[in-house]
């Protein structure tokens, strides 16, 4: 079994094990990518919001990108071992944000490379941005199929309308309120789930002895224990962490980086 000096230096470079990864697996992935360096002011701006520096994440440029993305996360096998790589557009940075901001934003879906859910992971990575705006309402697309399928109806939307228009010259006003409802949907569940989320890191910050690392506590978390920080009691989820830190290499780490405060 690992030392938990070992585990303290894993968990200040961003390897995290994921919820469901073999203990041997992420020891693995660890090894192989812990030499990897690169060097960009983006990993300052995670390491000041999450504790963490993930200086081993490869950072590639490239013009393969989408139109509409200035950088992605992409997974490349090695060995057996899935490692992220971080793809970033050459030319074409969007002026609102900086490509520091952008890289930053990359670096949290990198490290929870062994995390297969999406409920919150976008609300992680947009802690990042130095806007509200943006911060609050940029997790407003959960995947990139998402953003395909929204421009999809949108412009199939408007070219109905277009279509219709010519041939019939009066336009169902159902319509017209399709781009508003679809977008009316997509703002109210981002307000869910950030609400969700606030929550949950109100109740992180009473259960720990250091209540400002209650971010970095939340990067390591999955959705599941998102929503059970949120909703349940403190002392519900205080046995909850005792028993799991025990059988968990994960929570063993969290624990070890995060000290609990007891109960009295």
């Amino acid at each position: 079994m690992i030392n938990d000096e070992k585990l303290m230096e894993y968990n200040f470079r961003g390897f995290i094990p994921g919820p469901q990864e073999e203990v041997s697996v992420f020891l693995k992935r660890a090894e192989l990518a812990k030499y990897q360096k690169s060097s960009h002011q983006a990993i300052a701006i995670v390491q000041y919001l999450f504790d963490v520096c993930p200086s081993w994440v490869r950072v590639e440029p490239t013009n393969r990108l989408h139109l509409w993305e200035a950088a992605a996360t992409y997974i490349e096998e090695n060995q057996g071992i899935f490692t992220p790589v971080v793809q970033v557009k050459k030319k074409g940075v969007p002026f609102w944000c900086s490509q520091e901001e952008i890289l930053a934003h990359e670096l949290i879906h990198a490290m929870r490379i062994a995390f297969k859910e999406s409920l919150f992971e976008e609300v992680l990575a947009y802690k990042t941005s130095r806007n509200f705006l943006r911060r609050y309402f940029g997790p407003i697309f959960f995947h990139p199929r998402e953003v395909m399928l929204f421009l999809f109806l949108l412009i199939g939307t408007w070219c109905y309308q277009l279509g219709y228009l010519f041939f019939f010259d009066v336009l169902p006003s159902l319509t017209l309120w399709i781009p508003c409802i679809l977008t009316g949907l997509l703002i109210i569940r981002v307000m869910i789930v950030q609400t969700i989320f606030s929550l949950c890191l109100k109740k992180i910050r009473k259960l720990l002895k250091q209540p400002n690392k209650a971010l970095g506590f939340a990067l390591r978390l999955g959705d599941r224990e998102i929503i059970d920080f949120a909703f349940k009691s403190l002392d519900k989820m205080r046995k909850y962490v005792g028993k799991a830190k025990e059988k968990n290499l994960r929570w063993h780490m969290l624990t070890l980086m995060y000290p609990i405060k007891k109960r009295y």
